[in-house]
């Protein structure tokens, strides 16, 4: 994707950080780029405007605040070219509490007015909230409307909640001195240091950073992100007549320091994921695995959706659930030949053992330069991926082919 806020700033330096509106000339600087990017086969362009996003100083990260006729500027780029998709972080919900919700619905129809316009399709993230749980309805009616106006507006969300994972080697939402003294320690002291029964108590002194019955243990065995009320630590704790933090540190404890804590904090519950995945208007995607890589675990979604939603709760048949996870997305982002067994197109195939798949806990790993740790979560029941003819995978174990190219639109 071309990135808006990287064209903002080579356009227009320090004032494409502000909310001072560009210039014809600005556009125009900004437009060539994304010509020039469209044309050397860049899958589409993509735009920021939550407010959530920031640069280190805190100011909001360049685009944010960019007008319609920038944004719809670009969209005719992309219809110049004739591929290409439009993808916005949008601003839902934010500074907007009026009843009828104006403003989100005034963000949904630039994006309805970028599809019709340019001929192109648009898609953003979408999530539900226990802060605002009725939010993802009036995104979802508002969309519906610009499409029966002609637009092709795709919402996309996950198929789990997006949730924020603590443990040992990275951190833990424990926040006292005794507490910054493990976490200034290597990696590998931490378990003994918690562990010494000298300085129990002053573990146990900790206050939390994030609310008990917000956060959930992940179990023993396979991964569970099912978060349900009477399962979160508050809760598991009160039922073993223990504080939240001496539960999680005796179970970390046994567990040799591998445990991992779950703090979902958008679609926590699966229940408005479920309302959302119904829809065929709503795309499945939205991952956040290459960005937040110690915080955040999202590419084990697609085997959470088949494992979850697909074996156990039998929501969608298979080849439906097959379909979300590679033609509709292979279509919607306008990559041909990819995402159907079809003679004629790349020869990409997972061979899947369904009944044995399974999803084991995330890991964290210090595996990147300098020795810099991120998340990692693993599967089974993968036999074999076949990439452009050529077995690259082999029961979980990379075979040496490197067969990929890299994708163009």
């Amino acid at each position: 994707m071309v990135g808006h806020s990287a064209v903002r700033l080579a356009a227009m330096g320090e004032r494409g950080m502000d909310e001072t509106p560009s210039s014809a000339e600005d556009i125009a600087a900004m437009v060539d780029m994304v010509d020039e990017a469209i044309g050397a086969g860049a899958l589409g362009f993509s735009t920021s405007r939550t407010l959530l996003h920031v640069v280190p100083d805190g100011r909001q990260v360049p685009g944010t605040f960019a007008d319609e006729s920038e944004l719809l500027a670009f969209g005719d780029v992309l219809g110049k070219h004739g591929k290409g998709i439009f993808e916005a972080a949008a601003r839902l919900g934010e500074r907007d509490r009026e009843e009828h919700l104006p403003k989100t619905r005034a963000e949904v129809a630039w994006m309805g007015e970028v599809s019709r316009r340019s001929g192109r399709p648009v898609s953003f993230g979408l999530v539900s909230s226990n802060r605002r749980p009725d939010l993802f309805r009036k995104v979802v009616e508002f969309t519906r409307e610009e499409n029966q106006a002609g637009a092709n507006v795709r919402p996309q969300t996950t198929c789990r909640g997006i949730g924020v994972i603590y443990n040992l080697a990275n951190r833990l939402p424990f926040r006292n001195a005794a507490w910054k003294q493990v976490f200034d320690m290597p990696a590998g002291d931490r378990l003994a240091a918690i562990s010494d029964p000298n300085r129990r108590a002053d573990f146990l002194a900790a206050d939390l950073a994030a609310a008990a019955d917000k956060l959930w243990i992940f179990p023993d065995g396979d991964a569970r992100y099912d978060c349900r009320p009477e399962d979160s630590l508050q809760a598991e704790a009160d039922r073993a007549g223990v504080a939240p933090v001496e539960l999680f540190l005796d179970r970390c404890i046994a567990s040799g320091g591998t445990l991992n804590l779950n703090y979902p904090i958008l679609n926590e519950s699966l229940d408005s994921v479920q309302e959302m995945l119904d829809d065929p208007m709503v795309s499945l995607g939205l991952a956040d695995a290459g960005a937040h890589v110690g915080q955040i675990m999202d590419s084990s979604q697609p085997t959470f959706y088949l494992t979850y939603w697909v074996r156990e709760k039998q929501r969608w048949e298979l080849e439906e659930a097959i379909r979300r996870l590679t033609s509709d997305t292979a279509d919607l982002f306008g990559i041909k030949g990819r995402g159907r067994l079809v003679e004629g197109a790349y020869a990409d195939v997972n061979v899947i053992d369904f009944d044995n798949l399974r999803l084991p806990q995330p890991e964290y790993v210090f595996d990147f330069p300098n020795g810099a740790g991120r998340y990692i979560q693993g599967a089974s029941g993968y036999d074999y991926t076949i990439v452009n003819g050529q077995v690259f995978m082999d029961h979980g174990e990379h075979t040496g082919a490197f067969a990929g190219t890299t994708l163009r639109s």
